[in-house]
């Protein structure tokens, strides 16, 4: 995904996978707006899928946004489709 959406290819800056799992992975695009996160979320959700064998398809959920506040301290807002 890292090879895809980065400056080089025309996005707005370089993704970084933050998380992996087998059943599920997060993305930072690293983009201010929460509309832009959700359509790069659904954009690399078709294109990881594309390396599926079928019926298997990965499906973007939801866009996390951290502040933190104090240490140890985190506030999360979650924008779900």
């Amino acid at each position: 995904m890292t090879k895809t959406y980065n400056k080089a290819n025309g996005y707005e800056t370089d993704c970084e996978v933050i998380y992996g799992d087998t059943d599920s992975v997060m993305v930072h695009f690293k983009v201010p707006e929460v509309a832009r996160a959700m359509e790069l979320g659904r954009e690399a959700a078709e294109f990881v899928s594309k390396t599926f064998v079928k019926p298997i398809k990965l499906e973007f959920e939801k866009v996390l946004c951290c502040c933190h506040i104090k240490k140890l301290r985190l506030l999360t807002l979650m924008y779900i489709l």
